[in-house]
């Protein structure tokens, strides 16, 4: 009589560098300036990830950069098939309400760089062009873009 055979429960080589391909690759075009959104399709299979790259319409080498890293991930996991897709979409833009909290701050800062002579700004102003600039921020967080301030 036979011995019954053992299972193995471990992933093919190929499994193992689509799932190591698919977490280095939204890892490395998540953070790729220009890149605005990456969604990776949960129904694919676990051998042929599949993801959704959206860049700005005007930001060309955003789109490049994101080919770049896939032809990088092919040279690292020559097992793995991604399928990815790259769509360019319009900037997202800012609501009037933000807008004119922009526009309050270039000018602030326009007036303080290029016109030296004129009085410095106020407690007041320089409070309500940092509460403009927290709005801003909030909303640009809101669209879901990463914002990181020095």
């Amino acid at each position: 009589m036979a011995l019954p055979q053992r299972l193995d429960l471990t992933e093919s080589p190929a499994e193992m560098d689509a799932e190591n391909a698919s977490r280095e690759f939204l890892q490395r075009v998540g953070s790729l300036a220009g890149v605005l959104r990456v969604e990776q399709d949960s129904d694919s299979p676990v051998a042929e990830p599949s993801f959704r790259v959206y860049v700005r319409r005007d930001d060309p080498e955003a789109e490049y950069e994101v080919y770049e890293v896939e032809c990088d991930i092919y040279h690292r996991y020559p097992e793995a098939r991604l399928d990815v897709l790259v769509f360019k979409r319009p900037a997202p833009t800012l609501s009037e309400e933000s807008d004119g909290h922009y526009r309050v701050l270039h000018n602030l800062s326009t007036v303080a760089r290029y016109h030296p002579e004129e009085p410095k700004p106020t407690d007041g102003e320089i409070a309500q062009g940092e509460a403009g600039l927290a709005h801003i921020v909030a909303e640009i967080c809101r669209l879901g873009l990463d914002v990181t301030l020095a």
